[in-house]
């Protein structure tokens, strides 16, 4: 019902307003969290001017509690297709790589599952590997935190897949060591 009556473009609306770390920002955030589970409420923050971008901007310049929120709404939109190319466009996906090393282990486990979302393509799984994933990722093996490492798998294996240049990238960062 939130959809049909606009809702869900309000939202986007009112977060591109909502004063840093306010607690306007964080109850929208949160909300968005909780939303951005639903493909077709992913569908409507996509296709709505700036949707994507807005999220993708935080996630540029936002940091503790607000950060993680974030990712995390940006990890349910990583699995929509046109989620993933506006992500791609915005510098979405850019900016998830460079948090790959962030001392906050949920903002990073937001971002693994983001980069395993998007990283479905040739395309996108080049420009993960491009854009330097692999060797944070590669480290992340080797965490105490076994959700953490779970989930470093989960992209590594992604990025190899029917992917050379991706495997080397992988063997290059010590991931695998040859036989």
């Amino acid at each position: 019902a939130l959809a049909v009556e606009d809702g869900v473009p309000q939202l986007v609306r009112l977060l591109r307003g909502a004063p840093d770390g306010s607690p306007l920002q964080r109850d929208l955030l949160s909300t968005f969290v909780n939303l951005a589970t639903n493909p077709e409420i992913q569908v409507i923050i996509c296709s709505e001017k700036d949707g994507v971008g807005v999220f993708v901007r935080l996630v540029q310049t936002s940091e503790g509690p607000v950060l993680e929120l974030v990712a995390r709404v940006l990890a349910s939109l990583a699995e929509l297709p046109a989620c993933q190319m506006a992500m791609l466009e915005e510098d979405g996906l850019l900016s998830i790589v460079r948090l790959l090393t962030s001392v906050d282990q949920s903002v990073v486990e937001s971002c693994m599952v983001a980069l395993n979302h998007t990283a479905t393509t040739p395309e996108t799984r080049d420009f993960v590997c491009e854009v330097g994933a692999v060797p944070p990722l590669v480290a992340l093996l080797g965490s105490s935190n076994e959700m953490m490492q779970q989930c470093a798998v989960n992209v590594v294996a992604r990025l190899c897949v029917k992917n050379p240049p991706g495997r080397r990238k992988v063997i290059q960062a010590d991931a695998v060591i040859p036989l």
